[in-house]
């Protein structure tokens, strides 16, 4: 498996967390290789090579298929914004070679969801292309069981967004139009969690939330753990995400997962994310967002706990290790 980050780059280590884990599954022996000298070390001792990102797998996909090794490569290719615009091809002309000459190359090429795979090999040429969602972690379990998710309705609904504090997340993911949205809801019994890290955008967040007749409704949460975090989404009502773009929307996947039913919007793969099981604005204004979580506290407290427990059971079905897992193993049958 090659994976262009060292080992203690521990956030961008653990990024890949769920690849490592489902390849130690079916492998009976995995070698990791972050740089080209361990990869040429390695690779003849493998029978396949895994590789994350076209660009910069290139010297490896090349070396590989000169031995007659199976190369899967995966990773995500962005070709469009929210706008219809390309982005890829404003991207550095050896960026955009290195990635075609990849895509051509590599036996099989795994995309993240079907709308990112259904831009791509509509523009490039893609040899083999398949799509493997990404998957709750393998020792993930659900953490209500159909009783423990119900909820009583008569305090606060809580409502929540995750997302790194910067400007250009902030942007893209629609919080502003969130916040506006919530100053037009006809009921004020809502509680708005904002958890994030700090970024460049944190003080200009802070400033507007100030200005807002809401302010008081709304905290900013930072440099939570894992379990305080978790905490809040299960006793999430709404998780807002209106992005103007997403790659596949882990953050999402990872509300859903404790019983949040989202709104999003419907650009990039969110909708193939939601399906049926939350509600998607066309578009990213504050009255249409309004609307729909006024539709959501406007139902009965059995209808909004019907919703959780679908949506749970949703996620946990499609978004499963187990499906992950058996999705790769496949591929690797088909290879073999």
């Amino acid at each position: 498996m090659y994976i262009p980050v060292k080992e203690d780059y521990t956030q961008l280590w653990e990024y890949y967390k769920n690849d490592r884990d489902i390849l130690k599954d079916i492998s009976s022996e995995l070698l990791y290789s972050n740089n080209f000298f361990s990869f040429l070390f390695s690779v003849f001792k493998v029978d396949y090579v895994y590789c994350w990102w076209w660009h910069t797998s290139i010297l490896q996909i090349l070396i590989s298929k000169i031995l007659r090794k199976k190369v899967i490569c995966t990773g995500a290719i962005h070709m469009f914004d929210y706008t219809g615009e390309t982005t890829f091809y404003k991207k550095k002309f050896l960026y955009r070679l290195l990635t075609k000459i990849s895509l051509y190359l590599a036996d099989v090429n795994i995309f993240i969801c079907n709308d990112q795979k259904n831009q791509i090999v509509s523009h490039l040429k893609v040899n083999n292309p398949k799509v493997a969602y990404s998957s709750l972690e393998k020792n993930h379990t659900k953490f209500y069981s159909e009783v423990e998710i119900t909820k009583d309705f008569k305090n606060e609904i809580n409502i929540t967004s995750t997302l790194w504090l910067t400007k250009s997340t902030i942007k893209r993911k629609g919080l502003f139009e969130c916040l506006d949205a919530l100053e037009l809801l006809s009921q004020k019994n809502f509680q708005y969690f904002i958890i994030g890290k700090k970024g460049d955008g944190y003080e200009e967040l802070k400033k507007k939330i100030e200005t807002m007749k809401i302010k008081n409704k709304v905290k900013i949460l930072n440099d939570l753990s894992t379990d305080e975090k978790n905490n809040i989404l299960m006793s999430t009502d709404l998780y807002l995400q209106p992005s103007y773009f997403e790659g596949l929307g882990n953050a999402v996947i990872e509300a859903m997962a404790r019983g949040c039913v989202p709104l999003v919007s419907r650009f990039s793969a969110q909708p193939e994310v939601v399906s049926k099981h939350g509600y998607i604005v066309h578009d990213i204004n504050k009255e249409e967002i309004a609307n729909k979580i006024n539709y959501y506290i406007s139902l009965s407290k059995e209808r909004k706990n019907l919703l959780r427990a679908e949506t749970l059971n949703y996620c946990h079905e499609k978004f499963s290790y187990v499906n992950h897992l058996k999705k790769i193993k496949s591929i690797f049958k088909d290879l073999s």
